[in-house]
């Protein structure tokens, strides 16, 4: 009897949700749903410990705290934020995040946020970012079928 594990999608691609205390649960637990729905390698990146309390009281496990993901960055093709810009501003306290950013958008990571207002209101608005590797979950009607558009977006990506 043949008992090998399922195979794990490859960490060659790799979708990073980041996760602090008051980031919106919903959002963080739908693209990680999806994306891993859709065949991707998704890691949940702890900004606060490998626990922390999202908006809503729910509490999240993550895959990877920050300083393990940073050294990852170069095989990131998308990093899901998925909090408000003031959130984001405190979370921002940490230099690491800064860095993290930084590479991310020397690697044209593609940068999944709220509203246009995280960039221009975060250390983020002073890097090159190019328009096509922004997309805002807050202007679409349905978050899930939102989430699968980019599942399916990123798919190609990986597959090309």
């Amino acid at each position: 009897m043949n008992l090998q594990k399922p195979t794990q999608p490859r960490l060659a691609h790799c979708v990073f949700v980041l996760w602090g205390d008051h980031f919106a649960e919903d959002v963080a637990t739908i693209f990680a749903t999806e994306l891993r729905r859709a065949g991707l390698h998704v890691k949940i990146v702890g900004l606060s410990g490998l626990q922390a309390a999202g908006l809503h009281g729910v509490v999240l496990a993550t895959d990877l705290a920050l300083g393990q993901a940073l050294p990852l960055t170069k095989k990131t093709i998308a990093l899901v934020i998925p909090c408000n810009v003031t959130i984001l501003q405190r979370a921002e306290d940490d230099p690491r995040l800064r860095d993290f950013f930084k590479q991310a958008i020397r690697d044209n990571v593609r940068l999944i946020v709220e509203r246009a207002e995280v960039i221009e209101r975060s250390s983020l608005q002073a890097l090159p970012i190019s328009p096509s590797q922004l997309a805002y979950y807050s202007t679409a009607p349905d978050l899930i079928e939102f989430a699968r558009t980019i599942a399916i977006s990123l798919s190609g990506l990986v597959a090309a």
